[in-house]
């Protein structure tokens, strides 16, 4: 009888472990979520009031004064273009924050990065990009791994103030206490990344005084987590920075 209860005990106890220990993480998720879409609501408010204030300004000048015609057109045209883009970002993320189940994949990065460089180099013929991967290299991730890796690469190009804007793509593998690791690192020479901007992305959130420019940062950083990996930011010598990926490797 004793042995019976003390059974009973046991089993009652770890089912109410179990119950607290998912009513611990669903809690954490949807705190996660909802500072996720808050992060995207402002983001958005922010660059489409931004783009539209741009296009109306242009648009009063050539209302006033139709001498300079091009010059406006094709400014109102670059920010049609980004708000496209945002646009297009903003889905990707509403697709990121929606998938609740474990989506992740193997992911050839060896390809993957080959495809979107290429695409990138006929983009802006005057950026140097250079790749020092192997032929395979298979890693589980995410299925929109793609857009982190475009969206990095684009960066360290249309934020370089060099007038040839060099950026390498190379790897190395990693051993930790469970897993192997591949790391991506993806090094330019630009003027690197604000510390602010850095320190926003490891808080987690925003406030008026410290946020990023745009959703890309943040859609990257997302990506990651959803791959289960980590990502992280350095300085390249003499100048620039380095954006580090780890991800589990997948069997061969």
């Amino acid at each position: 009888i004793i042995a019976n209860s003390a059974s009973g005990g046991a089993l009652i106890g770890l089912i109410i472990g179990i119950y607290d220990h998912r009513q611990q993480y669903a809690q954490l998720k949807a705190n996660r979520l909802t500072q996720q879409v808050t992060i995207l609501n402002r983001v958005l408010r922010h660059d489409i009031r931004n783009k539209a204030n741009v296009i109306f300004g242009h648009a009063d000048i050539l209302a006033e004064d139709p001498t300079d015609i091009p010059s406006h057109v094709n400014e109102i045209k670059n920010q049609a273009t980004e708000f496209v883009e945002i646009g297009d970002k903003a889905k990707e993320i509403e697709t990121l924050l929606h998938d609740d189940k474990n989506g992740n994949e193997v992911v050839d990065l060896a390809s993957r990065v080959e495809t979107i460089c290429s695409g990138i180099q006929r983009e802006y013929p005057s950026a140097e990009l250079t790749i020092s991967l192997p032929e395979r290299l298979p890693v589980i991730a995410h299925p929109l791994i793609d857009s982190a890796l475009s969206n990095l690469i684009q960066n360290a190009i249309i934020h370089n103030n060099k007038q040839k804007p060099k950026v390498t793509i190379e790897y190395k593998s990693i051993v930790d206490e469970n897993h192997d690791l591949i790391e991506i690192r993806i090094a330019d020479n630009g003027p690197g990344i604000p510390n602010d901007q850095i320190n926003v992305l490891t808080q987690g959130y925003e406030t008026d005084l410290n946020h990023l420019s745009g959703l890309g940062l943040w859609l990257v950083n997302w990506i990651v987590m959803k791959s289960d990996g980590e990502i992280r930011f350095q300085n390249n010598q003499p100048e620039g920075s380095i954006v580090c990926m780890r991800f589990r490797q997948a069997d061969h």
